[in-house]
């Protein structure tokens, strides 16, 4: 058998929707992947940026977090706050407030 390569499945996912310029500006769709590890990548979540016109995922991620390297650091479940702002990812071991995503695509 071939060894994993790449990076995991995706075990959970959540939709997120944000205000640009300060929660002015027009509504930017994200998506925020969880996914297990495998033997060349740890657990991680990864946010995408969606293309509603083209109803796309963009292929490379604005961004990755490394939740750990155990597989009980796996996301489980993501919540994502109705600002967009914020999120939570619930693992085996608990769960993780994140305050990432205004960082990352502002």
């Amino acid at each position: 058998m071939a060894a994993e390569v790449g990076i995991g499945r995706a075990t959970c996912a959540a939709w997120a929707r944000r205000r640009g310029g300060g929660g002015e500006g027009p509504a930017r769709l994200l998506v925020v992947y969880g996914r297990a590890a495998t033997a060349s990548s740890p657990p991680r979540l990864d946010l995408h940026a969606f293309d509603a016109g083209a109803s796309a995922v963009a292929a490379d991620p604005l961004v990755s977090f490394v939740m750990g390297q155990e597989e009980d650091d796996a996301p489980r479940a993501i919540a994502v706050h109705p600002s967009g702002e914020e999120f939570v990812c619930a693992t085996a071991k608990g769960c993780s407030a994140d305050e990432h995503l205004h960082a990352c695509v502002d």
